[in-house]
C-alpha cells in the first residue's frame, strides 16, 4: 500500500466519533417515529372498529325501522279490514232501521184501518186505497204478534176481502 492511500483511507480519528455520535443521535429519532407510526397506526385500527360499530347500530336500526314500517302497514291492512266489516253492518243496520220504519207505518195504517172499519165503510175503502198505493203491504208481518191472533198479514187481507 501506499502511504497516500493508507491516508485516504484512514479516517481521521474525530471523525469516528462523529458517526457514533450521529448513530447515537438518530437511534431515538427513529423510535420515536416507530413510536409515532404505531400510535397512529393504532388510532387507524380504533377509527377503524368504532366506524364499524356505528356501521352496525346503523343497519340496526333501519333493519328495526324496516319491521316497524311493516307491522304498522299489517296494523293498518287489519284495521281498514274492520273499518270495512263495520262499514257493511252499519248499512246492513240501516237497511234493517229502514225495514222495521216501514213495518211500523204498514201496522199503523192497518191499526188506523181497523179503527175506521168500525165507524166508517167508505172511509176505509180509502185508507185501503192509499195503503195500496203506498207499498206498506209487504212490510206487514205473517207471523202473528200474539198467540191465537192472525198475523197482521192476515187482518189486512180480511180487511181488505170486505172492501173488494
Amino acid at each position: 500500500m501506499n502511504p497516500e492511500e493508507s491516508k485516504t483511507t484512514a479516517a481521521p480519528p474525530g471523525e469516528g466519533k462523529k458517526e457514533t455520535e450521529t448513530k447515537s443521535k438518530s437511534r431515538p429519532v427513529t423510535v420515536y417515529l416507530a413510536v409515532l407510526f404505531a400510535v397512529v397506526f393504532l388510532l387507524l385500527l380504533l377509527a377503524f372498529f368504532m366506524q364499524q360499530r356505528s356501521q352496525q347500530a346503523l343497519e340496526d336500526l333501519n333493519e328495526s325501522f324496516t319491521s316497524d314500517v311493516a307491522e304498522l302497514q299489517l296494523e293498518k291492512q287489519q284495521l281498514e279490514l274492520k273499518l270495512e266489516e263495520a262499514q257493511e253492518d252499519l248499512d246492513q243496520a240501516r237497511e234493517e232501521k229502514a225495514i222495521l220504519e216501514k213495518q211500523v207505518q204498514a201496522m199503523e195504517g192497518l191499526r188506523q184501518m181497523e179503527a175506521t172499519a168500525r165507524k166508517s165503510y167508505s172511509e176505509l175503502k180509502v185508507l185501503v186505497d192509499q195503503f195500496e198505493e203506498s207499498e206498506l203491504v209487504g212490510y206487514l208481518p205473517t207471523k202473528p204478534l200474539t198467540e191465537g191472533q192472525p198475523s197482521p198479514a192476515e187482518a189486512y187481507r180480511h180487511l181488505y176481502t170486505m172492501i173488494y
